[in-house]
């Protein structure tokens, strides 16, 4: 206790000047962008704070990933690890992240949204299941991850097709967006008690944006997200492409069944 109370505001920064830096880092990056533009954001927001002059060479993909696959990987597990993803591409602004999180709220964000009523409560087809939102300049995703016992695989991926194909082309009802933005903006207020929280939120404000807006005028971004935000979100959402992958005890006769194609 006494060595961590001896520590100095020099002392902490030397230690992560020393430490964090991109002659020790591996940076991984992905997104519609094309290489130069990459290097360019790169050299100005990461290389040019390095403490050592040596070169950063960027490794780049053989080969471009595609849109919208169904794959699959063999792995020794006791169940199914699934993920699907649907892809918003710009133009968009920060404004459609707020209808973004809504969207993601009602979908699988929390125990009392859609997916998780559905696979696990009613049906009982998943172990665990729920969605998640990354948003970026170049793209958004709305992602599905699902973990899953190897002989309900089938069922269940029918199941998640069945609830998002009636969530992209029936909406959400008006207690259901109610709900969602009162969550969310009560979660960003209790977030705000949490440094790194407060962080990662100036970030992703900064890279997108190039403001950070008062968290008062945040908080009540997500409380003015209107019903047809939402729909017109969910209609791009709706014919955007869309990625599926499993990940586990995959059987060749259910990979057949889903159009899932071995990576």
């Amino acid at each position: 206790a006494a060595e961590v109370e001896a520590i100095g505001r020099e002392a902490l920064y030397a230690f992560y000047r020393d430490t964090f830096n991109t002659d020790k880092a591996l940076i991984v990056t992905t997104g519609d962008m094309d290489s130069k533009s990459l290097t360019e954001v790169l050299n100005a927001s990461i290389f040019r704070a390095a403490s050592r002059g040596h070169s950063n060479a960027i490794i780049h993909a053989e080969t471009p990933a595609a849109r919208s696959f169904r794959g699959y990987t063999k792995a020794p597990s006791s169940q199914v690890y699934y993920f699907e993803a649907a892809q918003l591409c710009p133009p968009y602004s920060m404004r459609e992240f707020f209808g973004l999180s809504v969207i993601n709220g009602v979908l699988g964000e929390s125990s009392t949204s859609r997916l998780f009523q559905k696979l696990r409560e009613e049906l009982g087809l998943a172990y665990t299941v729920q969605s998640s939102l990354s948003f970026s300049r170049t793209e958004a995703l709305l992602v599905i991850q699902a973990s899953i016992g190897s002989a309900a695989l089938g069922r269940c991926l029918s199941a998640v097709d069945e609830e998002t194909e009636r969530f992209y082309t029936r909406g959400i009802s008006i207690d259901e967006l109610a709900e969602a933005k009162s969550r969310l903006a009560g979660s960003f207020t209790l977030s705000l008690e949490d440094p790194e929280s407060r962080m990662r939120r100036i970030a992703a404000w900064a890279m997108i944006a190039g403001e950070v807006p008062e968290t008062e005028a945040e908080r009540c971004m997500y409380l003015e997200v209107s019903m047809d935000e939402v729909t017109r979100l969910l209609e791009r959402l709706a014919s955007s492409p869309r990625g599926r992958y499993a990940y586990g005890r995959v059987a060749a006769d259910a990979a057949r069944s889903l159009s899932l194609v071995e990576m």
